[in-house]
């Protein structure tokens, strides 16, 4: 009985190769993600910002 080690070999690169592109798929999914979870909320503190300089243009705090 012979090993193939060729078949081998390319079994692992191939998995390897897919579980790499996997997390990185993964990874840029994570990444905007995070970035429209922080365009909300640096909407939301503008926002306030913008109440907060009315009232106090106003003089109502």
């Amino acid at each position: 009985m012979s090993v193939d080690y060729r078949k081998m070999y390319y079994t692992l690169f191939r998995s390897t190769e897919k579980a790499i592109n996997d997390l990185i798929a993964a990874q840029q999914v994570c990444e905007d993600i995070f970035v429209e979870t922080c365009d909300e909320e640096i909407a939301q503190m503008r926002e306030e910002e913008k109440r907060w300089q009315e009232q106090r243009k106003h003089g109502t705090e």
